[in-house]
């Protein structure tokens, strides 16, 4: 491309080419977003498992026994379907899950959320 581009910003595009190149391969590992220490991480771990496994009944049944154990909506919601969102889209953006794994996922969640506003 460098021989046979001619163009004024072709410096620019060149530069911003091997970043892309070099981010690619040298990609950053970012934490996840789930873990043991945190409220209820462990339930949020079971609950990201199930939805990775596309197990949305056994998803579903997670969280409602959080409810029925007394824990609020609120932390369901703070402590479960936010870092579990995160953690999915950590997972998408490191190519570890596909875009409709993602995309069940998020469905499965939204789904919950829905059946939990019309109760």
């Amino acid at each position: 491309m460098e021989e046979e581009f001619d163009h004024p910003s072709k410096a620019l595009l060149l530069e911003d080419l091997e970043m892309g190149i070099y981010r690619t391969t040298h990609m950053e590992s970012q934490a996840g977003y789930i873990n043991e220490s945190m409220p209820y991480g462990d339930a949020a771990q079971s609950y990201l498992q199930c939805l990775l496994e596309n197990k949305r009944k056994e998803a579903f049944e997670i969280i409602e026994a959080q409810l029925e154990a007394g824990v609020t909506i609120r932390d369901i919601y703070r402590y479960i379907f936010q870092p579990t969102q995160y953690e999915i889209g950590r997972l998408w953006q490191c190519h570890r899950i596909s875009v409709g794994q993602e995309h069940f996922c998020t469905a499965a969640t939204q789904s919950f959320i829905s059946r939990q506003r019309h109760m």
